[in-house]
């Protein structure tokens, strides 16, 4: 049994202004369409994020997928999507140490290592 997908790259924007380049694997049936650049869509993926990034891309395996419908090619396109202020992690992992407090003596944060089946294989990331 043969399994297809579309491969699509993209970018990861954080609320800090970072950009991080990423490459979006999504199953597609045979002789499905393929998506017109520029389109927008949530995704709900499983992401392997290498510790070079962002010379490195990130690898995102999608399990569901939902375009933001609409005319690529109007202005109101974009401002039809709603607002979506951060991205949303869920995962199961160790802190591998302890939390630290950044300088700024108010936010602190730790380290989650997490490890899944992405993209042909076994993927270990941390996420800070």
């Amino acid at each position: 049994m043969k399994t297809y997908y579309c491969i699509y790259t993209t970018v990861l924007h954080s609320t800090g202004g970072v950009s991080l380049p990423a490459e979006l694997h999504i199953y597609s049936p045979f002789n499905d369409v393929v998506l017109p650049d520029e389109t927008v869509g949530y995704v709900v993926v499983k992401a392997y994020i290498p510790s070079t990034t962002p010379e490195e891309k990130i690898l995102l395996e999608a399990s569901h997928f939902f375009p933001v419908p609409g005319d690529l090619s109007l202005e109101a396109y974009e401002q039809s999507i709603p607002d979506c202020l951060s991205l949303f992690i869920v995962s199961l992992g160790t802190v591998p140490m302890w939390m630290e407090t950044l300088s700024d003596s108010i936010t602190r944060v730790f380290s989650v290592a997490v490890s899944d089946y992405v993209r042909d294989g076994m993927r270990s990331s941390v996420v800070q």
